[in-house]
C-alpha cells in the first residue's frame, strides 16, 4: 500500500531560524530528551523540536512508527522548549566568555 504521508515545506524569516534542535524519544508512556543509544533503540516514536534564541519553536517533526498521544506531545514540546532555552543560554554564556578571553573559535562555532 502506498504511503499517505503529507509533507509541508515553507520558509521562515531569519528571526525564526532554529538555533537549538532537541530530540525527544517516546518509550511506552514516558519520554526522554537527549536519549542514549540504548534508549533510542527502545523508543517507539521520536520528536524533533528546534528553537531560536527568543525561545520560539521553529520546527516540530515526528518520526518513527509509533503514535504520540496529544497530551504527551504537548508535554514533550514544552519540555524540549524549557531544556532548549537553558541550553541556548549556556551556549551564549560560553561563547561570550570565549570572546572576552580573545580565544579563537574552534569546531562548528567558527
Amino acid at each position: 500500500m502506498p504511503s499517505t504521508s503529507v509533507f509541508l515545506f515553507f520558509c521562515l524569516p531569519n528571526d525564526f531560524s532554529p538555533d537549538c534542535p532537541l530530540l525527544a524519544h517516546q518509550i511506552k508512556k514516558r519520554y526522554i530528551v537527549d536519549a542514549t543509544l540504548q534508549e533510542e533503540l527502545c523508543s517507539e516514536a521520536r520528536l524533533v523540536v528546534a528553537l531560536n534564541k527568543a525561545g520560539n519553536i521553529c520546527l516540530v517533526q515526528k518520526a518513527g512508527g509509533g503514535t504520540i498521544n496529544p497530551t504527551t506531545l504537548t508535554d514533550m514540546i514544552q519540555s524540549a522548549k524549557k531544556i532548549g532555552q537553558a541550553l541556548i543560554g549556556k551556549l551564549d554564556e560560553t561563547l561570550a566568555k570565549e570572546v572576552d578571553l580573545g580565544q579563537t573559535k574552534q569546531g562548528f562555532f567558527v
